[in-house]
């Protein structure tokens, strides 16, 4: 028997599950531009790098983001060889 949960964001209200919750998912791309491997549901995505999380909607201190394309801001850092950049979001 197997039992399946779906939770509903009330942000979204769209059914979170394991095909459409994307996590630690890497962006691709020359920096300053980024892209996610999928568009993320508007407004669910969270940046990390080096384990923080950035700001959205912040050009100079964390990212910019529309449909899968991120422009990280002027004063993020570009990553090093072993740091990471990742994401999680849900997909659209």
């Amino acid at each position: 028997m197997s039992i399946e949960i779906v939770v509903t964001t009330t942000l979204t209200g769209v059914p979170i599950t394991t095909a459409n919750f994307k996590r630690r998912q890497a962006l691709t791309g020359t920096w300053p531009n980024k892209v996610l491997p999928d568009t993320p549901t508007s407004g669910t995505e969270e940046i990390f790098l080096r384990g923080q999380s950035l700001r959205r909607s912040d050009s100079t201190d964390g990212y910019t983001i529309s449909g899968a394309n991120v422009t990280m801001g002027s004063n993020v850092e570009e990553p090093g060889a072993s740091d990471e950049l990742y994401a999680d979001y849900l997909k659209s």
